[in-house]
């Protein structure tokens, strides 16, 4: 009953949600033509390639940039960011000759007067043409920044929106638009696409990260408790319960609560039950960005929920265990055993039966709820990190 009544509030509120994103963008749309300053044509022949989504889908989507500078090394080529992985693209990826512009989504969706700054901006650069190459573009964002730009040729990934009643508000914004197969593994939607866009073969298999410091952290497990949703968060009893089993079958490592500053509460919440015990401490809420890549980078192992950090650990061929309610799993969580055999992952019940019943991967569709992650247990996930952690 809990489950439907959820499922039903997700509904209205979508709805409502869609009409809002409708009204929003139609008034965005009309200003953006009322008032951006178009330069006069100029000999400077730029190319933008636009990336806002979060940490995590940049760190599926880096190993695509060498490809695509490669292919227009006569270009001036300008990358539209996510200032949360500013720290990242620094570390390891300032070397390609991209210069990038920083947007704070946050700022963005609230401030008025910053976006308009940004879409001005956008103009003044003069762009000849831009790419949007991010699967699940957000119409008020990335399809905006396309218009404001107001390049000759825009190439985007056609019919991804998560919400399919978008798709007709940038219908004609894009000259070209490059459809490729619905849920697969999103670091080959990407590749697909780079190589789809540039022409050229794109011969690599799976991301990769190179290590952003030469350090050695002591014997360590990380327990990375973050996510962006409720739905894609296990419970503090679910970790506490782990990390006590953790700690039993490997008492000479640390355990290693890691997490961003909204996760300090959660963390304390789990030491409860570790007060003294100077082996399982919290570094959540601590590290930078590049601080908490660098030390994922030097565990033994990594358990983590649905979010960046599973990500990075896969990309640095850390052992992994992924802890999801099973949302989008095609794009984010099936992958070939064959080049990541020490990664597993942990799904609730209720998702491995509704899977089974499907046999069409492209219509597959599955609706988490909090109960459902919150109700997978520690030994299940106990079991997993054995199998990659022996």
């Amino acid at each position: 009953m809990m489950y439907k009544l959820s499922l039903l509030l997700r509904k209205i509120k979508s709805r409502k949600r869609l009409q809002a994103v409708t009204a929003t963008f139609a008034e965005d749309r009309a200003w953006i033509a009322a008032h951006i300053q178009r330069p006069e044509p100029g000999s400077e022949d730029n190319l933008l390639i636009i990336r806002l989504d979060d940490i995590g889908d940049y760190v599926l989507f880096r190993n695509m940039l060498p490809y695509y500078s490669a292919m227009y090394p006569h270009r001036k080529l300008f990358l539209l960011g996510n200032v949360t992985w500013k720290g990242l693209f620094e570390a390891v990826d300032a070397i390609h000759d991209i210069t990038p512009i920083w947007v704070d989504k946050k700022q963005y969706f609230k401030d008025p007067a910053y976006r308009q700054a940004l879409w001005q901006r956008l103009a003044d650069l003069g762009f000849t043409e831009v790419i949007a190459p991010s699967v699940s573009r957000n119409v008020l964002l990335d399809d905006l920044c396309v218009m404001a730009a107001g390049a000759v040729n825009n190439t985007g990934v056609g019919q991804l929106y998560e919400v399919p009643g978008l798709l007709a508000l940038s219908r004609g914004l894009y000259t070209s638009l490059v459809n490729i197969p619905r849920n697969i593994y999103e670091f080959e939607c990407n590749r697909l696409a780079a190589e789809i866009i540039t022409g050229k073969l794109v011969d690599i298999k799976k991301p990769y990260l190179p290590k952003l410091s030469s350090g050695q952290q002591p014997p360590s497990i990380g327990l990375f408790i973050g996510a962006n949703a409720v739905s894609r968060r296990w419970s503090n009893e679910g970790w506490k319960g782990l990390a006590a089993m953790l700690r039993r079958q490997y008492p000479a490592h640390a355990i290693l609560i890691l997490g961003g500053p909204d996760d300090t509460d959660s963390a304390a919440a789990i030491l409860e039950g570790f007060t003294g015990d100077g082996q399982v401490v919290s570094r959540a809420g601590t590290l930078a960005l590049p601080d908490t890549i660098s030390l994922i980078q030097q565990l033994d192992l990594l358990v983590s929920n649905n979010s960046m950090a599973y990500h990075v650990g896969m990309a640095s061929g850390i052992p992994t265990v992924i802890i999801t309610s099973g949302e989008n799993p095609y794009r984010f969580t099936t992958f070939s055993a064959d080049l990541f055999p020490d990664v597993r992952v942990v799904y609730p019940e209720r998702f491995k039966a509704h899977w089974q019943a499907y046999t069409e991967r492209q219509q597959f569709k599955f609706e988490p709820v909090k109960a459902d992650i919150q109700g997978i247990p520690a030994a299940t996930v106990m079991a997993a990190a054995r199998e990659v952690f022996r």
